[in-house]
């Protein structure tokens, strides 16, 4: 990559790529050889926009005269996935391989039926590391996070916020195993690779807008400290105090109040952290929390009420006015983050208004299926996407 080979393009009419033909036989593909005019990106915003290089997965368009009969299409080593479908004389559509090359010599090589080859300068922009999520945001030092991304090529290295590297234990191209380090704080992650370094958008060990830690007092609330734990024999916790929630096999339609209360309640201890802008732009967050099942959680409902609604309208408010969270999630004894659209928990509490002082909150099992309710749950907050 240190030595990157360009070619220029001309716009006008008389002037192309020719590459380089592997044969000079006669060519008996539709009368002349094929020959590439120029390359250009197929978003539709920039279509008029030729290029030299494209990103890994990024479409393209090959513009030329007899195309037709290209069977194969590499970038550096790796090959393309061709359609007919996107094959004319004049034209190519194909997508970059994601796949790293084994060897880059900065060339795309087109393969035709009739054996020739044709090559042309081109080079592959290999990505910076992204990361999409951690399967857990919260997670013990000397455990193992589990990181979801892309682009992970060694050698790699992962940084903490608080300065400190973590330990890579597996690496796969989309799925990194990293053991948490002493000193890790909450806040993004930094991986680094030969290709460049990337700032995770989520946030390890997650600390901002929490409107419920389950380590508050607990004063006028309809339902506090019932099934909140410090410890478990079965659920190490992640962050103080939790719900932990052990009523075994239950039949459809149980009302399990877990937590809540009024917003003159201590949930609006919390509560008010939800950010303005939250209301503002409700599709630019996510309400998310963490669930431990130590059993299959599948089929159980969640209601959450969020609003409002004081002492004199709680009662009738938390029955009629809730999202409600389908569990299809069995996370077979570990900790893992549950992300829901904070525009649809909004809406289906019916838009409430912004409130600087806080809101009552209500989070009850109530729904139509059979469920195994044996779970730890955690850290409830509303957070940029």
């Amino acid at each position: 990559m240190n030595s990157i080979l360009r070619y220029t393009l001309f716009l006008a009419m008389t002037v192309v790529i020719w590459g380089g033909l592997s044969s000079c036989q006669e060519d008996d593909m539709s009368g002349g050889e094929p020959m590439v005019s120029f390359i250009r990106i197929t978003a539709p915003e920039s279509a008029d926009s030729l290029v030299v290089s494209a990103g890994q997965g990024q479409m393209i368009s090959i513009m030329g005269e007899n195309l037709q009969n290209v069977k194969q299409l590499y970038f550096n080593d790796r090959p393309a996935t061709l359609n007919p479908s996107f094959i004319t004389s004049s034209s190519v559509i194909v997508t970059v391989p994601s796949k790293i090359p084994s060897e880059i010599n900065n060339l795309m090589t087109m393969v035709f039926s009739n054996g020739d080859s044709l090559k042309v300068p081109f080079e592959v922009r290999i990505s910076a590391p992204s990361v999409d999520r951690f399967l857990s945001e919260y997670v013990n030092e000397g455990d193992v996070a589990v990181v979801y991304g892309n682009y992970f090529y060694e050698p790699l290295s992962v940084t903490f916020s608080g300065d400190v590297a973590g330990e890579i234990l597996s690496v796969e191209d989309d799925l990194l195993l990293i053991r948490v380090p002493t000193g890790a704080e909450a806040g993004p992650i930094s991986i680094t690779s030969n290709f460049g370094t990337s700032k995770s958008k989520a946030y390890f060990r997650d600390d901002r807008n929490i409107i419920a830690s389950f380590d508050e007092t607990f004063e006028g609330m309809w339902r506090g400290a019932d099934y909140v734990v410090s410890s478990d024999a079965d659920i190490a916790n992640i962050s103080g105090d939790f719900i932990r929630l052990n009523n075994g096999a239950q039949a459809a339609y149980p009302y399990i109040e877990v937590y809540g209360g009024p917003q003159e309640s201590d949930t609006n201890i919390e509560t008010r952290n939800i950010p303005a802008d939250a209301f503002d732009n409700p599709e630019a967050y996510s309400l998310k929390f963490e669930l431990n099942s130590q059993e299959t959680f599948v089929g159980a409902t969640m209601r959450l009420y969020l609003g409002n609604g004081d002492g004199s309208t709680f009662g009738d408010d938390r029955n009629n006015i809730y999202y409600i969270w389908e569990s299809n999630v069995d996370t077979q004894g570990v900790w893992q983050t549950i992300s829901i659209p904070w525009e649809e928990v909004y809406e289906a509490n019916l838009s409430f208004d912004y409130d600087p002082s806080g809101y009552g909150m209500y989070i009850y099992f109530h729904g139509p299926n059979a469920a195994i309710y044996n779970i730890g749950m955690d850290n409830f907050r509303v957070v940029p996407n």
